[in-house]
């Protein structure tokens, strides 16, 4: 990287200084690992690009990452901070900035944040998801240290060991026995509230080993950041290594439906190009409809970018 030939501004830790009369080729919003991978990438293809980001990022919480290829346990911050300075270093402009608002221009798009209007040729929007947690005491003392809301990002640490699920509503059966691919030791938890499902499901449940608890949660016990066990309002003490939640998703669509693009589940629809129903937007992250797994994040975010840069190259120099 150090070889690079790149005219670098000095500017804030998040990136370069941002040209306000700039219309960049793409702006990104979200700056997580699809949106960051997708800014080193159009750096690469020597777009001038810019990322806006509100941040705390979805894995904030969480001390190490899994599944990554050649990253296994590393800190999610710190593989992030690496991606802000790899594509700082290719001439990627970032700020943190909360984007307001998306508008379609006659010159492509604008973004609005921090009372300031972005314009840009193409936008990437990577917006992520917020997972409510549960309002349980104690709670944030094991919250990316032993309470995980990813099964398939964190189950396989726990394998042959006793969990605890909180959940409740439609998703609760399909979450708790998802963690069956990793021990058979599962109890449920829905902290007072009714469990949200059909019979059927809870019969599937049962016939599977995991008993659902309807009291309230009173308290989470455990030492340095290690959950041990849960206590509930009916006396009901639940030993556990480890605690798993699902309570609510919450995917970041508004600037998708403000553009106008489909949307289907909570999700947005895009095509193999990682573009919306609107051309020249482009989605990648948790907000598409595929695995949210980190390097599936980061895969789309160069999927994108790759599709973004072809879809800028002037008729002059394509060969039909």
């Amino acid at each position: 990287m150090e070889a690079l030939d790149v005219a670098i501004t000095p500017a804030s830790p998040y990136g370069l200084r941002v040209d306000n009369d700039q219309t960049y080729d793409c702006v990104i919003i979200g700056g997580g690992f699809a949106g960051l991978t997708a800014a080193v990438w159009l750096g690469r293809y020597r777009r001038p690009t810019l990322v806006l980001s509100a941040g705390p990022p979805r894995n904030a919480a969480s001390h190490a990452l899994h599944g990554y290829p050649g990253f296994e346990g590393a800190n999610p911050e710190t593989l992030l901070a690496a991606l802000r300075r790899e594509a700082g270093r290719y001439g990627i402009a970032m700020t943190q900035a909360l984007v307001e608002q998306a508008e379609r221009t006659n010159e492509g798009f604008a973004a609005h944040a921090n009372r300031r209007r972005y314009r840009a040729k193409r936008l990437l929007l990577a917006t992520g998801i917020r997972d409510s947690q549960p309002d349980i005491p104690g709670f944030d003392q094991f919250a990316g240290t032993s309470a995980w809301h990813c099964p398939a990002c964190d189950g396989f640490e726990y394998s042959g060991k006793p969990l605890a699920v909180v959940s409740w509503g439609p998703q609760m059966a399909g979450y708790a026995l998802e963690l069956l691919n990793y021990t058979d030791r599962v109890t449920v938890v829905t902290h007072g509230h009714d469990p949200g499902v059909p019979p059927d499901h809870l019969d599937k449940l049962t016939a599977n080993g995991i008993s659902v608890h309807q009291s309230k949660i009173t308290a989470l016990q455990g030492r340095k950041g290690q959950v041990e066990r849960l206590l509930l309002d009916d006396g009901t003490n639940i030993p556990c290594d480890g605690l798993f939640y699902s309570i609510n998703h919450q995917p970041r669509l508004d600037l998708i439906r403000q553009l106008g693009c489909a949307t289907a589940s909570d999700c947005v629809v895009i095509n193999h190009k990682q573009e919306t129903t609107v051309p020249g937007v482009y989605a990648a992250g948790d907000i598409v409809p595929l695995e949210e797994l980190v390097v599936v994040a980061a895969a789309m975010g160069a999927v994108a970018a790759s599709n973004i840069h072809k879809s800028l190259i002037p008729d002059s120099r394509r060969v039909r």
